[in-house]
């Protein structure tokens, strides 16, 4: 019977989180820039007609460029630039979220 106790025992303790793996972790995870905050589409509307480059928008959140037939999600980030562009890279429209 002792033997069965130590067996569940030194189980239990495998489950059990590691402090240091715990803190390890949770300081590898970065959260984006102004996801909620403000976005700045509508100051950006006079580059629609513009081909999109990395270096054409100086901002600090995040921006998501959108070519023709791509899948996106469906969630909901105020602080996100969403940059559509045609297949040649023409920006058509400029939008938040």
């Amino acid at each position: 019977m002792r033997i069965f106790l130590f067996v569940v025992a030194l189980g239990l303790t495998g489950c059990m989180p590691d402090q240091e793996q715990s803190e390890d972790t949770s300081a590898k995870v970065d959260t984006p820039p102004n996801l909620a905050g403000e976005c700045p589409a509508d100051t950006l509307q006079g580059l629609i007609g513009q081909t999109y480059a990395e270096d054409l928008i100086d901002y600090d959140g995040r921006i998501r460029v959108i070519p023709p037939g791509s899948a996106v999600t469906m969630d909901f980030l105020p602080g996100r630039l969403n940059i559509s562009t045609d297949a040649d890279g023409v920006i058509r429209r400029i939008t938040c979220g």
